[in-house]
């Protein structure tokens, strides 16, 4: 099965509850910033025009999946979605925000992916991208006991961590930390501006909201940047 027939095949469409409490931290971070537009890379199509209505702004979509795009009819005029593999070409034009929800830890090279994108903001663009983290608390227990981390199950019949109930294979392969992500991006020419941390499933989780309340050891790592000067 070749990637682009992997994510056909999840077809992720609508964003869940704990998505949606993701992206409002999210565009909690971009507090007096006014983007005209954004590229949202690999995000779901329901999330990205979340973020455009939100903001008030147009821009494009980009997603893997054909399907997903297709099925997917929004209501914001401004705002285009189009097929494509992040790794290998992005839209022409300039962008002042640019969204990259849960992808990196899928790319093959993210190195040359950060590259690409680079001309594509903005002067005063902005970066906001969200990856899940190796080193979380919960995982950082999981490999005491000798169980998989979180987030990169290798397989897509069994769960390898006794303690999880849905992290099959989402086709992860590039994961970080929350000191990797972010010596990542600094040596790939930009400035982190803030970085937060949060964690999945329901808001009402008490024990992952704990497990996740240091940064370092949170499930999700949150991160705004922009290009050095």
């Amino acid at each position: 099965m070749d990637k682009k027939q992997f994510y056909e095949k999840i077809d992720v469409t609508r964003m869940s509850a704990d998505e949606k409490r993701r992206a409002d931290i999210m565009l909690k971070l971009l507090d007096g910033f006014a983007p005209k537009n954004l590229l949202d890379v690999g995000g779901m199509p329901e999330m990205t025009e979340y973020f455009a209505n939100t903001l008030k702004i147009g821009g494009i979509g980009i997603n893997i999946s054909e399907k997903v795009v297709n099925s997917y009819k929004g209501a914001n005029k401004g705002l285009k979605f189009v097929v494509g593999d992040a790794e290998n070409g992005l839209p022409g034009g300039k962008f002042d925000l640019i969204i990259c929800g849960e992808l990196l830890e899928h790319l093959q090279d993210p190195d040359a992916f950060i590259e690409a994108l680079k001309p594509r903001m903005s002067e005063n663009g902005r970066l906001l991208l969200t990856v899940p983290n190796l080193a979380s608390l919960f995982n950082r227990v999981s490999l005491l006991f000798g169980w998989q981390p979180r987030g990169i199950n290798p397989s897509h019949k069994m769960l390898l961590n006794p303690f999880t109930k849905y992290d099959y294979n989402w086709g992860h392969i590039s994961m970080f930390t929350h000191y990797s992500v972010r010596k990542f991006l600094e040596a790939n020419g930009f400035k982190v501006l803030a970085v937060k941390g949060t964690y999945g499933g329901p808001k009402s989780n008490l024990l992952r909201a704990l497990l996740s309340a240091r940064t370092s050891f949170s499930e999700q790592i949150i991160i705004l940047a922009r290009l050095k000067a």
